[in-house]
C-alpha cells in the first residue's frame, strides 16, 4: 500500500528538479559560464576585451551548449569570485580545471569526474607522463549551482558520454599550445 502511494505521488513529479529551473532556462537559451585561467584546461587571455577563452574545458562547454541549442556567455574571473557567483546562482557553470578534491564542494555542486589524469614530476618536455615520478591522480570535474539537480544531471550526462580518447587528444593539443 505504501509503495503504491509513493509511486502514485511520484508519478506527477519531474525528477530530478532544479530549484531555479536552470536546465529549462538554458535549453535553447544562454549558459552563463564562469571561466578562470588554468591552462591547458581553461585559458583566459586578459589581453583583449571580447576575446573568447580557450582550453579543453572551454571546448567541452561549447559542445555542451551545441547539444542544448544554447549559446555561451563567458564570464572570466578568479576562481573564488566565480564560485561565489555560482553559489548565489549568478552563473550556471564554472570551468577552471577543477578536480574532485576541490575546496569549493561545500558551496557548490561538483559534477561526477569526466577524466582522470596523472600528476608527475621530473618529466622532460615531450616525454610520456609515466617516465616521471607519479604523485597522484586527479579526477577532473565542473561546478554547477547547488540545488540545480536537473541541470547537474544534464551536464553529467553530457560528460559521461564523452569519448575519453577524444578528451585526451584535446588535452594533448592544448598542452602543445596548438
Amino acid at each position: 500500500m505504501v509503495v503504491a502511494l509513493v509511486v502514485v505521488a511520484a508519478g506527477g513529479c519531474q525528477w530530478p528538479r532544479d530549484a531555479d529551473g536552470t536546465a529549462d532556462r538554458v535549453r535553447d537559451g544562454t549558459i552563463r559560464v564562469g571561466v578562470a585561467n588554468n591552462p591547458p584546461w581553461t585559458v583566459v587571455d586578459g589581453g583583449g576585451a571580447g576575446r573568447e577563452p580557450g582550453g579543453v574545458e572551454v571546448e567541452l562547454v561549447r559542445r555542451l551548449a551545441d547539444s542544448l541549442g544554447a549559446r555561451v556567455q563567458w564570464v572570466p574571473g578568479g576562481e573564488a569570485e566565480l564560485m561565489a557567483a555560482l553559489s548565489e546562482r549568478g552563473l550556471d557553470l564554472v570551468v577552471a580545471g577543477l578536480d574532485a578534491e576541490s575546496p569549493w564542494e561545500q558551496d557548490v555542486a561538483l559534477t561526477t569526474d569526466y577524466l582522470t589524469t596523472d600528476e608527475a614530476v621530473a618529466v622532460p618536455a615531450g616525454e610520456p607522463v609515466d617516465t616521471g615520478t607519479h604523485l597522484a591522480g586527479l579526477d577532473h570535474v565542473m561546478a554547477v549551482p547547488p540545488g540545480e539537480n536537473a541541470w547537474q544531471s544534464t551536464v553529467e550526462r553530457f560528460l559521461l558520454e564523452l569519448d575519453e580518447d577524444e578528451v585526451r587528444r584535446l588535452l594533448d593539443t592544448h598542452r602543445a599550445g596548438t
